[in-house]
Parts: C-alpha cells; sequence; structure tokens
C-alpha cells in the first residue's frame, strides 16, 4: 500500500482539507436524489463508500444518510473515525468485501483509481451489487478516464495547521506499454513549524486508465442499467472534471 496512506495518513486533512468536499458531496447527494427510487421517504437512505479514507466525503452525506465506510487502510479510517463519530467503519478490500447488509447507494470515488486490471473492476462491482438493494444506486468516480487523461499533468498546493505546513507536488505519466496504466507521483515537503526541520517525503502509484465505454461495460455485466454518464466539476473554475457513472441494479 502506498505511503500516503500508512506512514503519512495522519497528514491526510492537510493534504486534503475536510471543506474541500463539501461542493462535491453536495452533488452527489443531487444525483443521489436525482436517480434513487425510494419507496419510504422517511426512512433513511443508507449509503456505503468503498475506499472512504478519511471520510471527507461521508462527513457531509451523514447529515442526512446513514452511513458506512469501508477502506483497506485502518490508518486512514483513523481519520475518519475522528470526524464520523455516527460512521460505521469497516476494514475491508472493495473488490471482495462481505458486510452482512445491503444498502441504497454504493459509492466509490478516486480509490477506484486503484484497479489496474479488467479482473479486479469486475470483481468490484459484482460486490457493489451484492451489497445494494433491488433498485440501489452504485455511483463510480474515477479521476480520469482515457478521454479526459492529461499525460505529463501536474499540480501543486499547500496547507498547514498550528504545527504542521505541507507542500505537495504531483505529476501524471502513463505507463510505456501498459496503455491501462498511469503512475501519480507525489512529492511532500513536510515542516515542522516549532523546529523548522524540513522532511521530503517521495510516494508513486500505480492506478488503472480505462476507456469511459470499458466502466460502462463492466457496470451492465455485474447487472446494473448505467443510467448516466456525467461529470462532477471541480470546486474551482480550473479543476478537472470529475467522470461519474451511475447504474441502477436490476
Amino acid at each position: 500500500m502506498a505511503k500516503l496512506y500508512e506512514q503519512l495518513a495522519p497528514l491526510w486533512p492537510l493534504l486534503s482539507p475536510l471543506e474541500d468536499y463539501a461542493a462535491d458531496a453536495e452533488r452527489l447527494r443531487a444525483l443521489i436524489d436525482q436517480h434513487l427510487c425510494r419507496t419510504d421517504p422517511d426512512k433513511p437512505i443508507d449509503v456505503v463508500e468503498f475506499g472512504a479514507g478519511g471520510g471527507h466525503t461521508l462527513f457531509y452525506l451523514a447529515q442526512d444518510c446513514r452511513c458506512t465506510a469501508v477502506d483497506l487502510s485502518d490508518a486512514m479510517l483513523k481519520n475518519s473515525r475522528r470526524i464520523n463519530a455516527d460512521v460505521t467503519h469497516i476494514v475491508a478490500d472493495m473488490r471482495d468485501a462481505q458486510l452482512g447488509k445491503r444498502f441504497d447507494v454504493v459509492l466509490i470515488h478516486d480509490a477506484i483509481d486503484y484497479l489496474i486490471n479488467e479482473q479486479d473492476i469486475a470483481a468490484t462491482f459484482k460486490t457493489a451489487a451484492k451489497h445494494l438493494c433491488a433498485g440501489g444506486l452504485l455511483i463510480v468516480a474515477p479521476t480520469y478516464t482515457t478521454e479526459s487523461f492529461v499525460d505529463g499533468e501536474s499540480m501543486e498546493d499547500e496547507n498547514a495547521d498550528d504545527d504542521t505546513e505541507v507542500r505537495f507536488v504531483t505529476r501524471v505519466a502513463t505507463v510505456p506499454d501498459q496503455p491501462n496504466r498511469m503512475q501519480m507521483r507525489l512529492t511532500l515537503f513536510i515542516r515542522d513549524l516549532a523546529t523548522k526541520e524540513l522532511t521530503i517525503e517521495k510516494d508513486t502509484h500505480t492506478c488503472g486508465l480505462f476507456s469511459s465505454q470499458t466502466w460502462i461495460d463492466h457496470m451492465q455485466a455485474a447487472g446494473f442499467s448505467v443510467l448516466a454518464d456525467t461529470y462532477l466539476e471541480g470546486d474551482e473554475s480550473d479543476d478537472q472534471p470529475i467522470p461519474t457513472f451511475i447504474g441502477v441494479r436490476d
């Protein structure tokens, strides 16, 4: 597992601040309201997020939904537990999780990026179908599809709290001779504000890169009718729109 999600996991609230998720969560909630057929509008919507990480999206969804966070990294879920007291937390792999209940919505955001072959996609969507009520929604939002990917794209940002300042730089690139792979290379500059000590960490993430049609085909193969192939816009005008696929369990 990448260092970002283990040794460096305590830095997550600085690397990806909670407030950055508010608009995205609002749009996801609107998609749920638009596409989920509810027989009992008074019953809370049951949402499970596979690859929930620090739980920042669920922080907002849990305000009016009953939420479960699933992730491979207990270190990341520790961040979520601090801010999501009413969310159920489970350490499990989204490819073969067995949660013992069904949900109205399965959400998989950028954690889906770490599926690097179509067998893993198929397994994950099969697991999602097993955990959904009839008519339930699967919402999948990879960071990139092959159509939206910009080879060599980079970004940087910095944030600080009372103790630590973190600046990070990322760059994404395709993997030679592997058309369905890309790598995200992350460099972190971590400064202790009390001692002024600077630590530099580097982390490479190998991710899948698939076409929109590949995502749609695997959703359909797992028993979903694809309702929408859309985009979640970024918070700022120059942010990369996020490809988003919505399917209903048949």
